[in-house]
């Protein structure tokens, strides 16, 4: 790469001028072409990226036009000094997470609980809790509850008893705003 030392006007020169592109990087000017457009031809993946975000950009227009919604994500937006629509891009983009499935208050009784930690950049609307047993029955499902003292915390209470002994997979689902679904599965 030929360094060249610029004219001072042109040091100030930033975007596009003619079929150059004049940027900044690392303290220094830099001048390019323009890209070609038409000619690239896009990998699964990077389609994929694009529809993902086409889709986030769907989104966002549809929670922007929802008042409600709109005034929780302009507070965020406020809070975290980003644009608005950024916010809810971010949030489409970023599926919830299933942090803890805490066992420690189940007893297999009816009226013992399940904890689930569960959070989201945004927030989290809702959890849901489903027992099977070893052969893959259905036990028993429902929503967990929010803990009244810790946003993060989800509560389901079993409504079945089931056999001290017994083998459970307990799955997890957390949803968010955008209605994304994160999945953790734990054996006992």
């Amino acid at each position: 790469m030929a360094n060249a030392k610029l004219n001072p006007i042109l040091q100030s020169v930033r975007g596009k001028v003619g079929d150059l592109i004049f940027s900044t990087r690392y303290g220094g000017v830099f001048i390019s072409r323009k890209p070609e457009k038409g000619k690239q031809i896009l990998t699964a993946a990077q389609q994929a990226v694009r529809d993902r975000f086409r889709q986030a950009a769907l989104y966002g227009k549809a929670a922007m036009a929802n008042a409600q919604v709109r005034a929780l994500y302009e507070a965020q937006a406020k809070k975290r000094k980003h644009p608005i629509f950024s916010v809810m891009i971010e949030n489409f983009l970023r599926p919830p997470s299933i942090e803890e499935i805490d066992m420690s208050t189940y007893t297999g009784q009816s009226g013992s609980t399940i904890g689930v930690r569960a959070s989201d950049d945004f927030d989290v609307m809702s959890v849901g809790v489903a027992l099977f047993d070893s052969s893959n029955a259905p036990i028993e499902n429902g929503a967990a509850v929010q803990s009244g003292t810790d946003a993060g915390r989800w509560v389901y209470t079993l409504t079945t008893s089931i056999p001290i002994g017994t083998h459970i997979r307990v799955e997890v689902t957390a949803t968010d705003r955008p209605g994304h679904k994160t999945t953790r599965v734990e054996n006992i």
